[in-house]
């Protein structure tokens, strides 16, 4: 709005005259840095220093300019004593003028070098106390917050300038950030505004975290817009807000009779975010475990890993899903029953099933679900051993990782671990390392292997059988 107005000037000025006069913006800002360079507020300066800074106009050129200013946009004025056309001191008329171009000025001078911008905060810093500069320095962190990184100011110099000014940041960011959020659920209900610039701002106000929990209610009318897209952003935005009062809660709930899948997985995983396990919310979201849609089945049994509910309905659901027609359904069944903590017969039985598995991936998924269980019964050490002969090298590496978990040192455990540091991959030798040093049976024939392994070809079994010997209390020959 200054440069608009400078401008406007400027064409008045123009047509008086009958000359262009295109450089204004520049001069304007040279003259206004003169005038505040020595205090770092609007100051009177010797008319003589200024003509002297123009860098590219003689002596009678610069002294036009000055009079332009002064006597056509009426923006420079002279002070000191006697008549005026022989005071030797000029000043900005408007102070809020001055201190805006010089700014402008300062930004343009310094740009992205970092050098200068410090010696200017070491300039401030000396003059705090002395003169009153919070105006300009406010001017100036303004500036940098606007055109900053067009002109590629380093992002650090408007956060010192804030500070030296005595201004709250943390406060004035908080501040910031609930005007950024209402501006964009005003853009929400704006007349007319297209659908993706309103699943824009929902996913704005999503990444905004709990700092927008004060709008979840005008998020919640967004849950009942007639586009799939807007419904199915609101509710990924309220899963997100940490907000889980029970308006949030109901109306999420509401959106799993959702006729679009979308929206309903939406709203599921949301739920799964927020965290309340009430009685209610998880039996609403073991129904939707009979969704036709697959992948809202699978986001209800994430949802439920989340809340890790071990009631007796939520187990026998999830080992239910185990015989679902689908993969993916059956492997994230089986991570979540890994993850309740729920170790009983029944649902150890049916995971030990799962490691006969024609998928690999779903042998792996069951072997790490009885690794987090902590059943260290014979039958689940053996059939864990069993999988070390596995055909599919992550499915033995997980059985590796799955029997350290278990803290078993028996001697056909460790004979079995010995056995795959010889493994002909990478990542299943690592594993062997990883379980022995977590296992911590340092006899000799442990301790050998491992330090061999200190040699081995691939840096990272070096570096992680290194580890292994260190948590025996050992030392490499490599390390000596």
């Amino acid at each position: 709005m200054i440069l608009n107005h400078l401008e406007k000037l400027n064409r008045q000025g123009e047509r008086k005259t009958g000359s262009k006069y295109s450089t204004i913006k520049q001069d304007a800002q040279l003259i206004a840095w003169k005038c505040l360079e020595e205090n770092y507020k609007p100051s009177d300066v010797k008319r003589k220093e200024v003509i002297e800074a123009f860098p590219s106009l003689d002596t009678d050129e610069a002294e036009n300019c000055l009079n332009y200013f002064e006597e056509e946009l009426r923006l420079l004025k002279r002070t000191g004593y006697g008549p005026i056309k022989d005071r030797k001191n000029i000043c900005f008329a408007l102070d809020p003028l001055a201190e805006y171009l010089a700014a402008l000025y300062l930004l343009q001078e310094n740009k992205d070098d970092e050098e200068k911008w410090e010696e200017f905060l070491a300039k401030v810093k000396e003059k705090l106390g002395k003169e009153e500069i919070k105006g300009f320095l406010l001017t100036v962190r303004d500036c940098c917050l606007a055109k900053g990184s067009e002109l590629r100011v380093p992002r650090t110099v408007a956060d010192e300038i804030g500070k030296l000014a005595g201004l709250n940041l943390e406060a004035l960011q908080k501040k910031l950030e609930i005007q950024r959020i209402k501006r964009f659920v005003r853009n929400l209900f704006a007349p007319g505004a297209a659908t993706k610039d309103r699943v824009d701002d929902l996913k704005k106000i999503e990444d905004s975290g709990s700092a927008a929990q004060f709008v979840a209610l005008d998020i919640i009318k967004c849950l009942k817009d007639d586009d799939q897209k807007v419904r199915k952003s609101a509710a990924q935005a309220l899963g997100k807000l940490d907000n889980s009062t029970e308006p949030v809660i109901q109306a999420l709930l509401g959106k799993f009779q959702d006729t679009d899948p979308d929206v309903r997985l939406s709203a599921v995983e949301a739920l799964g975010n927020l965290g309340n396990a009430s009685e209610l919310l998880v039996k609403a979201i073991l129904a939707l475990l009979q969704d036709e849609n697959l992948a809202v089945r699978f986001y209800a049994i994430e949802a439920l890993k989340k809340l890790s509910n071990t009631s007796e309905l939520v187990v026998k659901t999830l080992l239910t899903l185990l015989q679902d027609k689908n993969l993916e359904v059956r492997r994230s069944a089986v991570e979540a029953l890994g993850n309740l903590g729920n170790s009983s017969e029944l649902l150890v039985k049916a995971i030990l099933a799962l490691l006969q598995d024609e998928y690999p991936g779903l042998r792996r998924s069951a072997v790490e679900a009885l690794g987090n269980l902590g059943n260290a019964s014979e039958s689940v050490v053996q059939a864990i051993l069993a999988l070390f002969q596995d055909k599919d090298t992550r499915v033995r590496s997980s059985a590796v990782e799955a029997l350290g978990n278990l803290g078993n040192t028996s001697e056909p455990v460790m004979q079995a671990l010995l056995a795959l540091l010889q493994d002909e991959y990478p990542d299943v030798r690592r594993s062997a390392v990883e379980a022995l040093g977590n296992l911590g049976n340092a006899s000799e024939s442990v301790v050998q292997a491992l330090s061999n392994l200190v040699q081995d070809s691939e840096p990272f079994v070096r570096y992680f059988a290194a580890k292994a010997l260190e948590k025996l209390g050992k030392n490499s020959e490599a390390e000596k």
